[in-house]
């Protein structure tokens, strides 16, 4: 398995373990982004039923560095998608509370992988409108090691033959 899919696993097994004062999880669906926000603003929906509140995850900006012994250094930003609807919200500051839980669980440096080098907070973009699914996006760069590089995995020195 791939460093980047073991870093979203972690990623996703901490959001999902958030819980409300009930002891109910508080993100319904926690997901990695495969369109889903094209079909919640309501163009189509072809996929699944998304319970609420939900958060995609989306990776852009894949920076991989190589390091001897094929290792990489990968600097990756992820772009959260807070998404809440009304028939779940209670009141319309729920969305802002979301997006602090996510905070508090992504920067709280209680990581059980050991390849995770450092989550930085980037910046936030508040919901366009106040209709009834609302978009919270917040975005983090994460850095860790990549100690399975599928790259080099069949290399063969040429010098030792």
């Amino acid at each position: 398995m791939s460093g980047i899919r073991v870093i979203f696993d972690d990623i996703k097994e901490k959001l999902s373990s958030i819980k409300n004062k009930y002891g109910e999880r508080v993100f319904k669906t926690v997901e990695l982004n495969r369109g889903q926000m094209m079909r919640l603003k309501g163009f189509e929906n072809t996929e699944e039923i998304v319970l609420f509140p939900a958060i995609f995850m989306k990776p852009e900006e894949i920076l991989n560095t190589p390091r001897p012994n094929n290792v990489y250094l990968v600097e990756m930003r992820i772009r959260f998608y807070v998404v809440t609807s009304d028939v779940y919200r209670g009141d319309e500051l729920e969305i802002f509370d979301l997006p602090r839980l996510a905070n508090q669980a992504l920067l709280d440096q209680k990581w059980e992988n050991t390849n995770l080098v450092s989550i930085k907070k980037g910046f936030e973009v508040f919901p366009e409108s106040w209709d009834n699914t609302q978009i919270y996006e917040l975005n983090y760069w994460v850095k860790f090691w990549d100690t399975e590089s599928y790259t080099y995995r069949k290399y063969v020195d040429a010098n030792t033959r």
